[in-house]
């Protein structure tokens, strides 16, 4: 539950955007938690780009939008790559 930090913004995958608000204990409009693949959004002096993550393949949902991302984290001059759920 998000109560302690009314404040905080979640980024994950347009496909869980559902499932991430119930476990957050959230209204699903109350929090940003939409990205897609190449789409980049800011949260708390952050910028997310979604890139690709895949399991053994990559998976999608019924609207085919992709089910695992990775995410290219920049703040200032820092710049690094988190794989999210995927495996090597």
């Amino acid at each position: 539950m998000l109560t302690a930090r009314p404040d905080v913004e979640i980024v994950a995958p347009e496909a869980h955007r559902d499932l991430v608000a119930e476990r957050a204990g959230v209204a699903r409009r109350e929090r940003r938690s939409a990205s897609t693949t190449g789409r980049t959004v800011s949260a708390g002096g952050f910028s997310f780009t979604a890139v690709p993550a895949a399991h053994e393949e990559i998976e999608r949902d019924a609207q085919g939008r992709m089910l695992h991302l990775g995410y290219v984290v920049r703040c200032g001059p820092f710049t690094l790559y988190h794989a999210g759920d995927t495996i090597p």
